[in-house]
């Protein structure tokens, strides 16, 4: 009697491990491998109503203007220049604004967001443009690590050679789309 109900406790002990493992080494391969296999984009360009990345196998992903909620610029001395209280309560940058910041946007930016936005290959640390989507996954990524890509994430992280004049061209570009269709 006490052989078969330990025998069923550490099968599926063993079998909820097993789940476990499986699960780990695919959120690894989604989370980083696939991310670092994909490398740096070959091609950044700004149209007049879009940011297209083009890798170098020749994948394409488009972002219309009109999907973007948020971008900015990030780069050491922006995340140096944050208060100590934004340091405390934000301590991955999440927040994109402050002033507007409330219980329930901190509660979704901040604590069920843990994974950093999508980026392409691996960033230098320096600056990077980040751009949150107006539809994606933020919190499923981690749970569901297949849904970690560039077409399915709502943040996303871009790299390209010169950051800051990127960003500078791109926020003109979407600030002309905006008087352009409002």
């Amino acid at each position: 009697k006490y052989q078969t109900s330990d025998l069923t406790e550490q099968l599926v002990i063993g079998i909820v491990l097993i789940l476990l493992c499986v699960w780990y080494a695919v959120a690894l391969w989604y989370l980083g491998v696939i991310p670092f296999l994909r490398g740096r984009a070959r091609l950044y360009d700004i149209t007049d109503d879009q940011v297209r990345v083009i890798f170098k196998d020749g994948t394409t992903l488009s972002i219309d203007f009109a999907e973007i909620e948020a971008m900015r610029y990030i780069d050491r001395r922006t995340r140096g220049a944050r208060r100590f209280w934004q340091k405390l309560i934000d301590p991955f940058g999440r927040v994109m604004n402050y002033n507007r910041l409330s219980i329930w946007r901190w509660f979704r930016e901040v604590v069920l967001n843990v994974l950093p936005p999508y980026s392409f290959g691996f960033g230098s640390g320096k600056a990077e443009v980040q751009i949150r989507l107006r539809e994606g996954y933020q919190v499923l990524r981690i749970l569901f690590p297949w849904l970690n890509n560039a077409f399915k994430s709502r943040d996303i992280s871009l790299l390209p050679g010169d950051t800051r004049e990127f960003f500078y061209q791109m926020e003109y570009a979407f600030r002309k789309w905006r008087k352009r269709t409002a």
